[in-house]
Parts: structure tokens; sequence; C-alpha cells
């Protein structure tokens, strides 16, 4: 992609309303997207030009989700707007995400843009055997509701059909051993074999763990650890809170530094908060804009309420630096 890499602007709702408010994480009961909505007008001049919206898996869009969606097309008047979706692949239906949303936004589209649009289904599923896609198919049509109206198809050439097997378990304390013992057969035909277990919950992928470790099968727990940042540790958040406090400059990294320590001195994360000082001296930056950027980027209500001249200067000299993605 080479230098269009760094027009490129990637994020979730609520990661994108965060930035250009300068909130914090969320909470059990956030409301931060109708906030945004809400008070739209105070934000507008501090969202950049963008000619192009790519709206992925955008079956999950819910009420807010959707509004935020429709102020951002009025105001930065978008040349090109893509939106990607599977209906059958809902997970936030319990926050209000809904097809009809689809349908909402195909009619906006419709008033908006003369009749510019078109629609593409992509069939073909790569991933799976047919037996597997047949099923799919069957079940499909069960769904009153459903987007897709065409049948999937798996790639021309494709050989391979599959297996599918239903097994039924009269009760729920049968349902460890009666996997197990599946699983130890298909191992005992394939020694090379490849197989996953997906459970509901860490009982039962304990559970189901043991029951194979038992009859000599290596299983192991893959935990999905590459979600987490860095700076969603609570010391480093707590060293954050005592940073945007801090009104003298000069003294502001210092003093949070040492309140800091001070709180987590017996922490085993301790060492996770020091790392991140060496990284911060590294900046090629004056002492009192390397604190500036630094506040910037974790609590812009700081600058949004005190003045929007440095807020904006700060944004064009570091958004495309390295510094901006370590504290983001």
């Amino acid at each position: 992609m080479g230098k269009v890499a760094y027009q490129l602007d990637i994020h979730t709702f609520h990661s994108f309303v965060n930035i250009v408010t300068g909130e914090i994480g969320l909470d059990s009961k956030d409301n931060s997207l109708e906030n945004f909505n809400q008070n739209f007008s105070e934000y507008k001049e501090f969202l950049s030009p963008k000619t192009a919206l790519y709206l992925d898996e955008f079956q999950d869009v819910f009420q807010s989700s959707m509004r935020l969606i429709y102020n951002l097309l009025n105001h930065l008047k978008i040349r090109k707007i893509v939106a990607v979706g599977d209906d059958d692949q809902i997970i936030l239906d319990f926050i209000g995400a809904d097809v009809k949303y689809f349908d909402y936004f195909w009619e906006y589209l419709n008033r908006n843009e003369n009749g510019k649009k078109a629609e593409y289904q992509l069939l073909e599923n790569y991933r799976s055997d047919s037996k597997i896609v047949d099923f799919a198919n069957h079940f499909g049509n069960s769904i009153e509701y459903r987007k897709k109206r065409n049948r999937l198809a798996i790639p021309k050439g494709k050989k391979e059909r599959g297996e599918l097997k239903f097994i039924k378990v009269e009760k729920c304390q049968h349902l460890y051993s009666t996997v197990g013992k599946e699983v130890v057969k298909i191992n005992s035909q394939n020694k090379n074999s490849t197989i996953a277990i997906l459970v509901n919950n860490n009982i039962e992928a304990l559970t189901l763990q043991s029951f194979l470790n038992a009859h000599k099968i290596k299983a192991h727990l893959i935990q999905d650890r590459e979600r987490f940042e860095w700076k969603n540790l609570l010391e480093i958040q707590r060293f954050i809170e005592f940073l945007d406090r801090e009104t003298e400059f000069k003294t502001a990294f210092q003093k949070a530094k040492e309140k800091a320590f001070s709180e987590f001195q017996n922490s085993k994360n301790l060492d996770k908060l020091k790392k991140l000082f060496p990284l911060l001296k590294k900046w090629k930056v004056k002492q009192n804009l390397k604190i500036l950027c630094f506040l910037l980027m974790r609590s812009r209500t700081l600058f949004l309420k005190k003045t929007k001249i440095i807020t904006k200067l700060l944004l064009q000299r570091y958004t495309n630096q390295k510094v901006w993605n370590l504290t983001m």
C-alpha cells in the first residue's frame, strides 16, 4: 500500500469515539456512543476528512452505531461507502444488533446516493467441505428472516466431502465422556490428526482436557492473548490517571511515576510499568511537548477545554509517528 497506509484509520465504533472525545476505556453501563451522537456538533471540527468509509462486520451494527454512521456520512461527505456483513454471524444481538439495519442502510443509500449502489453476495465457501456446507444450507432454510437468498456452494474442483456427525447426549454429566470417547476414536484412526473442541466455559475446557490427558492424548488449552493490550494493565491505567491530574508539565512525569511506584510496590506487574519509561525517553521531542502529547493521546478533553489550537497542532505533528501507536 505504501504511503497510503498512513491515511487509513482503523477503529471499532467505541475506540473511534474514545479517541475523538478523550474518554478512556469502557464501563459496564457504557453510553459513549449515545453521548457522542447527541453532542456530535461539538466534535465535528476534530474529525479528519476522509473520502471512503469501509464498514466491516456490518451484521453487528445496532441503533447507536447506526446513528454514528449516519452522522459521519452526512458530515464527512464520503465519496465511497463499502459495508460488508454476514447475517449468519451476528454475535451482538444481545445489545440490539439486527439484520434490519441492512435494510435501513440500503434505504439511506437510495435516498442519498441517487441509486448509485450495488450489492454483491460471496457465496463460495472455501473453508468447509461439502457436507458441512449442505447442512448449513438446510439449516439456513429454517431461519425466518435471512438476507442470504441463494445457497452456499463450494469451489469447483474441491472433492473432499468431509464428515458431519450429530451425537445426542441424554444427561449433561455424560457430555465429557461422550465427547472424549469420540476424540479418542478419531485419534486412534489418525494419529496425525489435529482436533479442536469448542466449549462454553473454562470448567468444561479443563474437564475435557483432564479426560483426554488421562487417555494419553496430549490436549492443551488455547488461550487468546493477542487482544490483550499493555495499556489495559491496572498499573498503567493508574499511572495515566496520576499523570492526568498533574498541572505542572515539567514535574508531571516524575510525580506520576513516584505515585504509581508507591501504590504498586508489591505488584507482580510493576516491572511492566517500569518498562514504559525507557520507551518514553526515546521520543525525540522536548520535555514539555512529550508530556503534552502523552496527555493528549490519553485524555484529549483536557485540551478540548483549554485550547483547540494546541490539540490540532499536536495531532498533526504526532499522528503518523510511532509514538502514537505506542500509547493508543
